[in-house]
């Protein structure tokens, strides 16, 4: 019973994922060109000394990160945002408990090529 579970979680997991690629156009959304994309500069993942817990770095060139990403209320810190959320529920779908401990992943988030630390993500 327990595997059934876990069946969705990842399937899911792997669907948000694969929505959402590096650099993608979104264009489901109402009122959004075509043209417009997101980017999303590198995306990094480690594992730490500890072995409960992954670190992952996000970097995009936006300098300005509260601009709205497809014409409405969601502004590209969201999207970004969003993006992390999807890969830690991935990464903690395929194995979310280490010895008993449930495993957590840190982000660290950078705009303008690095140059803004826009703040570290637990989650």
């Amino acid at each position: 019973m327990l595997k059934l579970k876990k069946i969705p979680q990842i399937l899911t997991s792997i669907a948000l994922t694969n929505i959402f690629p590096y650099t993608f156009t979104q264009n489901a959304i109402a009122g959004t060109s075509p043209n417009q994309s997101i980017r999303i500069n590198y995306v990094q993942i480690e594992s730490t000394l500890v072995a409960e817990a992954l670190n992952g770095y996000l970097e995009v060139p936006d300098k300005n990160t509260t601009v709205s990403a497809y014409g409405g209320k969601m502004r590209l810190y969201d999207v970004h945002v969003g993006r992390m959320i999807a890969l830690s529920h991935y990464f903690h779908c395929k194995k979310p408990y280490i010895g008993g401990i449930e495993k957590v992943m840190g982000w660290e988030y950078r705009a303008w090529n690095g140059k803004i630390n826009m703040g570290t993500l637990t989650g």
